[in-house]
This record gives structure tokens, sequence and C-alpha cells, in this order.
């Protein structure tokens, strides 16, 4: 069985980890994986090579020249399963099919946005009747499906996995004593992951209690399109308004983010929507307490008192919720990191994982 990925980039996204994890996992159950990009940014190309993974970019300057490499390439190559990620690559997938084809297509959708246009709730869903199969990797997602495209009936859902042996805690590295609030954020720099709400959060917080000891670290794979990114810009000025430049610091995307979660107290992430967060199940494992947003599937992740659940249209509410977590002794936050690895643990099974995916394939062969 040969395999085919196809994603738009490699660059520090969740669904780009989650396909070089898959085609990883399935390597081993395949002849041959291929994993193919169109865009730049190759921040997982390292991984790609390090687990034997062949990998083709199909680069080009011109949207039409690229999409025509793309339909060549799925048309002329070799393999029997095309495993798309996100939204146009499956869109080009699916329109590759109109030309023949002797391959299956299997398409999955990573994200559960709050408000789906016409185009993407109706016409790009009426184009996944011309794949073989969809995956969602969350609840919300499938449920959002089944009630405004009803008439798509091969649905599968498989949450996100994480490499526990990778994402791991370190307890030799000594925490930070109680007066100490060491957060970190992960996420590109967009409207989503909602920023500007937990800028205002930390305002209101340092309003409140003054002499709060608190550090927030954010990495983000979009920081340098300063000029292109005008949410970015506006992350920069409320920084400096809300007096925040020693507290809420912004960086690229790290490739020794293991590190950055090993010396964090927990993770925040105040996203607007989400699919199945990445980082959620990556700090977890590394035994970070959670403080999310209540939206998708995000409650999943936050179980067995690990973590506080807020809404993230209302900084007064994340504002309570870091509060909350500031104010609980050491004994309560080592249990709390004790907890979010047994649900990590419970989570992320690398052979189920796997299983549910060749299942899926298994049926459309």
């Amino acid at each position: 069985m040969n395999i085919t990925f196809l994603i738009d980039n490699l660059n520090a996204g969740g669904a780009q980890r989650q396909i070089c994890y898959l085609a990883n996992l399935l390597q081993k159950n395949s002849d041959s994986v291929t994993l193919v990009t169109y865009r730049g940014n190759n921040f997982f190309l390292k991984e790609l090579k390090k687990n034997k993974i062949n990998y083709v970019s199909l680069k080009s300057n011109s949207k039409f020249l690229r999409i025509l490499k793309i339909i060549k390439f799925l048309k002329f190559s070799k393999h029997d399963i095309v495993i798309s990620y996100l939204r146009n690559p499956s869109l080009i997938a699916e329109i590759s099919g109109f030309f023949g084809r002797n391959w299956k297509l299997i398409v999955s959708e990573r994200n559960n946005h709050i408000k789906l246009n016409f185009f993407d709730k109706f016409v790009r869903r009426f184009f996944h009747l011309f794949a073989d199969h969809l995956i969602v990797n969350s609840k919300t997602n499938l449920n959002e499906i089944k009630k405004n495209a009803p008439w798509l009936k091969k649905i599968s859902l498989i949450h996100n996995y994480t490499d526990l042996n990778f994402f791991r805690p370190n307890n030799y590295i000594k925490k930070k004593e109680k007066e100490n609030l060491n957060l970190i954020g992960v996420g590109k720099y967009s409207h989503q992951k909602n920023i500007i709400n937990l800028l205002k959060a930390i305002h209101i917080l340092k309003n409140q209690v003054p002499n709060i000891k608190l550090e927030c670290n954010w990495y983000g794979d979009n920081f340098f399109q300063y000029k292109k990114n005008p949410y970015l810009k506006n992350i920069k000025l409320l920084i400096k308004k809300f007096g925040l430049k020693k507290i809420f610091y912004i960086h690229p995307a790290t490739k020794n983010i293991l590190n950055k979660y090993h010396n964090s107290s927990a993770l925040i992430l105040p996203s607007l929507y989400e699919g199945f967060p990445n980082v959620g199940c990556e700090a977890i494992a590394c035994g970070l307490p959670i403080l999310i947003s209540n939206v998708s599937d995000n409650k999943i992740l936050v179980k067995n008192s690990n973590g506080y659940l807020f809404d993230p249209n209302s900084p007064t509410d994340i504002a309570k919720k870091i509060l909350s977590f500031y104010k609980l002794s050491q004994k309560d936050k080592k249990n709390m990191s004790l907890n979010s690895r047994k649900n990590a643990e419970i989570l992320f099974n690398k052979y189920k994982y796997t299983k549910k995916h060749l299942r899926v394939i298994n049926s459309i062969e």
C-alpha cells in the first residue's frame, strides 16, 4: 500500500504536527509513504527526514501553476491512498479526482470555526462528496457537519495523538515558588487564538493584584510577518498601552518547545474556536495544568481537576481563572500536574490511534 499525504506547508502548526505523526505511524503498515506540500516553511522537514519519509515540494509563485502541479502529481504518481489535511489541500485533492483517479481519497477537517461562511459551510462540504471518507478531530465539528451537511455519511471522529515518550514531564526541573506564575501560550498570532482578550485579562489582573508575579510567554509561527499581520501589530500596541512589556513576551515558533513547557507553570490557550488543540495535548502530556477556553472539545483535556475552563469572550473570566490558579497551594498545583499526565496517558494511545486510521483505510479499499 502506497500512501500520499497532502498539506499546504510544514509550518509550526497543529495540523502539520499531526500529519507528520500519522505519516510516521502508517509508514510501518505501508510499502511507501510520501508527504507533499505546495508552500514554503519547512519547520517539520527535519523530522520527516529523520523518519525517512519521502518528501515532495510543489512550490510555485503562481497559484494557478501550483494547483496544476498538484493535480498532475496526484493523477500520475503511484499511490493507493491520498490523505489530505486542511480545507484548501482537501478541496484541491477532491477537484483532482474530476479528471479520473484510481486511488482512494481521505480528507480531514482540523478546525471547528464558529462562523462558517456559505462557501465553507455548504460548497466545500459539497465537494467532500468526491472523497471516499472524511475524518474530523472533534465531536463538536462532527455534530456541526451532521447538522449542516447531512448528505455526508462516511465520517469518522479521531482525536489528535501526542507522542507520550517525547512530551513527558521533567521532574528534575525545579518549579518556581508559589508567588511566581509563568504561563506559556502557543499558536499563530491570529484572531482565532484570541491573544487580545488574554492581554486585556492580564491588564485586569494587574489592576486587581498589583503585586502579582506573573510572566506570560507566547510562541507563534507567523512572528516575522509583522507588516502583513495587523493582528500581531495590535498585540504589540496593546502590550505597550497596558504597560505589559515586562510581563507578556512574544516569540517566534521554537523547535525546543519541550523545554519551554518544562519551564512553565501552566498552559494558557484562550482560542475562540479550535478543533482538538495540539498544544493542549502536548501540555498535559508534559504534566502541565491547563487554563483553556470552553470551546469545541477542550473540556476533554480538562478532567480530574487538572485545570480551568473559561469563556474566551470574557477577559474578566479569563483573569478570574488565572487568579484562581495563582492562589492554589503548591500541593494542589502538583496534583493538577499529575492529573494532566494521567489524562494524557488515557487519551493518547498510538496503537489505538493507528488502528482507527487503518480501519478507515481498510473500509474504502
